[in-house]
């Protein structure tokens, strides 16, 4: 099987973790867990970190790490991590000592920024502002992301390139701890910014489009984050509406003949057509039972004093959607993740035991189901009684809101190849289909969706 870009950045973080205790020894390790907490260190500030939190390694051990192939200069006296060997290091921290030292290592950090990055300049304030959005992003998400909304918020409207790029780049450092804390809307949009400041217009609309509401707004820990209006009109450009297809009964059709019989209009007669806007074809379809556009099925009724209602097929029929979903697995996932039953090369359910066979199915609540079938292009195709579907659904709602849930589970999936956020997998079988599931003894709890197991943070 090919190794993936995040198997193989995992593998070199490993090596590199491991190769430096190997040299040096388990104390300098753990002063490396400590010094991937600040997005930036200096010797000074390393120094204080060994001094509050690992004294028992030798005071060497500062330069050890900062020399060291864990951590690259970036500037006059200050390093950062690789983000893979960073965040291995976290990982390692937070299991050896669980969420409380995150949460000394955070006060701390925050004490030390306030009385030493006291200068008004911009480079000085913008190191601030990350040190202290990675302090609270880690033991105050919450307050991390609304901060950080913010600031994106205002650099957008102020239309400030440079810094909506750095804040941007920030949000997809602090990915992982933002993503268990439930904010992945902000990580897509600032990677849909990115994208549309490169130009990737394309991407940003496909990125964009998944995350904003049906107002075309996104709100993110109660911030309003503002979207280009070029992406707003691209957005309303690509939306495909949906044409609902109805087909009269037989005995709705004789209904029709009477009410044309008064009028002395033949079935396709042209004034009946010029009366209801329609065309041959859809009044003749609509005489042989076929479907044909609601709009125009409606203007037909009207046309004769028949309320339409009265004389449609209620039998459902199976409708066909384009969608953008090109990841069967994804799509599967995100299923799950919405807590519906999946099922790959079955039938989706109609009206009256109407079927058809789709390559994946979300098994609804009631008598009709929805499905997804590939196209020869790798897109899928939505298809599903939608009439039946809305008896227990609110149609629309369910589809956008999978719709919503596959764009995050894409970009997530796209972080985790990179490296960018660890892939959790289960003890036992070893799947990736992971929810969070309470806590146990202070630490957030698991539980793998393919076996049952339960496990704790690590």
């Amino acid at each position: 099987m090919p190794t993936t870009n995040k198997e193989r950045e995992m593998r070199i973080a490993q090596r590199r973790v491991e190769g430096f205790a190997q040299q040096f020894g388990e104390a300098h390790r753990n002063l490396a867990r400590h010094a991937a907490f600040p997005l930036v260190l200096t010797p000074d500030l390393l120094y204080q970190i060994w001094a509050n939190f690992v004294p028992e390694a030798p005071w060497t051990a500062v330069a050890h790490v900062l020399l060291s192939r864990l951590c690259r200069q970036v500037g006059y006296e200050m390093y950062e991590m690789d983000i893979g060997d960073r965040n291995l290091l976290l990982r390692e921290l937070k299991g050896q000592f669980g969420q409380a030292r995150f949460d000394e290592l955070g006060e701390f950090l925050l004490d030390y920024v306030a009385q030493r990055l006291t200068d008004d300049d911009v480079d000085t304030r913008d190191l601030r502002e990350a040190q202290e959005w990675t302090a609270l992003t880690y033991t105050k998400p919450d307050e991390a992301a609304r901060e950080l909304a913010l600031a994106l918020s205002q650099r957008v409207h102020q239309q400030d390139v440079g810094e909506v790029l750095r804040l941007a780049s920030l949000v997809e450092t602090l990915a992982e701890p933002l993503v268990e804390a439930g904010f992945e809307p902000l990580l897509v949009y600032s990677l849909a910014t990115k994208s549309f400041i490169f130009g990737k217009l394309e991407d940003a609309v496909e990125q964009f489009e998944e995350i904003l509401d049906e107002e075309s707004q996104l709100w993110v820990a109660g911030v309003s984050l503002p979207v280009p209006e070029q992406i707003i009109s691209a957005i309303l450009e690509s939306k495909e509406p949906m044409v609902r297809y109805l087909q009269a009964s037989e005995p709705g059709l004789t209904r029709i003949e009477q009410a044309i019989k008064i009028r002395r209009w033949e079935k396709v007669d042209k004034r009946w057509i010029e009366a209801a806007k329609t065309s041959v074809e859809n009044l003749e379809n609509f005489w042989n039972i076929l479907e044909i556009p609601e709009d125009d099925f409606i203007r037909i009724c009207q046309a004769v004093d028949v309320d339409w209602r009265d004389i449609i097929f209620r039998g459902g029929h199976f409708s066909t959607l384009r969608t953008k979903i090109k990841d069967a697995e994804i799509l599967k996932a995100t299923l799950r993740d919405l807590g519906i039953v999946v099922k790959t090369e079955a039938d989706v359910r109609g009206y009256n035991g109407q079927r058809v066979r789709s390559d994946v199915v979300a098994v609804l609540e009631g008598e009709y189901d929805i499905g997804w079938n590939q196209n020869s292009d790798g897109s899928y195709d939505l298809i599903a009684d939608l009439w039946g579907v809305g008896k227990n659904h609110n149609q629309m709602e369910l589809i956008r809101a999978i719709n919503y849930k596959y764009a995050v589970n894409k970009t997530l999936a796209e972080l985790k190849q990179r490296g960018v956020i660890k892939k959790m997998k289960c003890p036992r079988c070893t799947s990736t289909q992971i929810g969070k599931y309470g806590y146990f003894q202070g630490k957030q709890n698991y539980i793998c969706r393919n076996c049952g197991t339960q496990f704790a943070d690590f």
